[in-house]
């Protein structure tokens, strides 16, 4: 299994924008780290078990690290930046579908890759991860 295939698994199933999904891609991307006040050094994605905090006190963490993420999901603008960041060669389009759905497709020197997502913005994360994927493999 590919270390991007949870995430395109959950892409794919997602319905809308997705606070979990946007975190998930900043943090598989190593563009920041998940900080749950212990900064990254537990080495997973979820905070380590402190039994002198609260719940409410995890609850403030958890909602101060998410805001620091980009809303990759729900922003076009967005999801556009990271996928021209990951692949710099490539030209991305993307378009609406009647049906709100999003159709993206990414052109590089070596492939074309079509995806379509629940948003214009899911549609282009599926398509950037899915050409990365290929393009790490290669």
């Amino acid at each position: 299994m590919n270390r991007h295939d949870d995430i395109l698994a959950r892409l794919r199933a997602a319905t809308g924008p997705d606070r979990e999904c946007d975190i998930r891609i900043d943090h598989m991307m190593r563009r920041r780290g998940i900080s749950w006040g212990y900064g990254d050094d537990y080495g997973g994605s979820e905070p380590p078990v402190v039994d002198l905090w609260s719940a409410e006190k995890w609850a403030v963490v958890a909602k101060e690290a998410a805001e620091r993420h980009p809303r990759y999901t729900s922003s076009i603008d967005a999801a556009m930046a990271l996928v021209a960041e990951l692949l710099p060669d490539a030209s991305i389009s993307v378009c609406r579908l009647p049906d709100g759905a999003g159709y993206a497709w990414i052109n590089d020197p070596v492939r074309q890759l079509h995806q379509r997502g629940a948003t214009p913005a899911i549609a282009v994360l599926i398509a950037g991860i899915e050409a990365l994927k290929a393009k790490e493999a290669a």
